[in-house]
């Protein structure tokens, strides 16, 4: 590997410019398909700047605040000394894949990946298990700085800390090799990766397409369509059986509750709660004081989609 800028002192904008030259650790379970918060699509787009990198929320905020703090709890318990790299690494033979990794383990050729987790991800901790991202995340990074394992330390809600080691598993690096070279192929080439189903996808689409044309105009579709057009429909039904059977268990419930707000069981709290909401008339508003209600109508479009048989 060799380094390809310091990120010392650099600030998120300048960061994020770099990051879209290649695909970073964080990209690595999207690009594979497997990222339950990121679709390959979405990577896509920020590569060729077609939208722009999501802000960073609450959760990565205070895992960037506390980093230094699990670093250094990490080497409490552990007695490994660890070091900031301040750059930005880049593969030698495979230029395409970057790393801005954490730490390294000083005297030892391994790394840290610091984490933090809320409590309600504690499962995905326990006994042996690491999240699947972070699995692909440090065996991308194990790649580009040539490691032979890994360690990951995090925080559980604030309170339970745990760390962890990641070995180096060849057979699974190569397939993500074959996988971000062929997803930044597409980048160079400007060739979209399909859609394959991730609920993030929706959200996209409607950026990408926010509007359609005049009404009469249309295209034919490919023959793979009526296999979609099938599997809609049949999805739909599905969905009404299992609305109807919602709302049948939950009348049944609601019989057994009666006047009582709550009832119990060792498993669940089933709750029939009084709720007052106060909601604006717009129908009164309208005919009572049409000028006003003109003045604050605002509208909107958004594009709907259905599908109907051919008469």
């Amino acid at each position: 590997m060799k380094m390809l800028v310091s990120t010392k002192d650099m600030d998120r904008n300048e960061w994020l410019k770099w990051r879209k030259k290649g695909i970073g650790g964080s990209d690595a379970s999207a690009v594979a398909g497997i990222s339950r918060w990121k679709s390959p699509l979405e990577v896509y787009l920020e590569k060729t700047d077609q939208i722009p990198s999501r802000e960073a929320g609450e959760p990565a905020y205070w895992g960037t605040v506390l980093e230094d703090i699990v670093a250094r709890e990490f080497t409490k318990r552990t007695g490994l000394s660890v070091r900031k790299k301040n750059a930005m690494f880049q593969h030698d033979s495979h230029p395409f894949m970057f790393a801005n990794v954490d730490r390294e383990v000083i005297g030892s050729n391994k790394g840290l990946e610091c984490k933090t987790a809320s409590s309600w991800k504690e499962s995905e901790w326990k006994n042996d298990d690491v999240p699947p991202e972070y699995v692909l995340q440090c065996q991308h990074y194990m790649e580009v700085m040539d490691w032979d394992s890994m360690y990951l330390a995090v925080l559980i809600g604030g309170q339970k800390f745990l760390w962890k080691e990641v070995p180096r598993d060849q057979e699974l690096i190569d397939l993500l090799i074959h996988a971000e070279r062929d997803f930044w192929n597409r980048v160079e080439r400007k060739d979209p990766p399909p859609i394959e189903g991730h609920p993030k996808d929706k959200d996209l689409l409607d950026i990408l397409y926010p509007s359609a044309l005049r009404y009469d105009e249309s295209v034919e579709l490919p023959e793979e369509a009526e296999l979609l057009v099938k599997e809609f429909e049949e999805a739909g039904i599905d969905e009404k059986d299992a609305k109807a059977r919602k709302e049948s268990a939950g009348n049944k419930l609601k019989s057994l509750l009666g006047e009582n707000p709550l009832g119990r069981l060792d498993t669940h709290i089933v709750k029939w709660e009084n709720v007052i909401s106060s909601r604006l008339d717009t129908q009164k508003l309208k005919k009572e004081k049409p000028e006003v209600y003109f003045d604050y109508l605002k509208e909107s479009a958004y594009r709907k989609f259905s599908i109907r048989e051919v008469a």
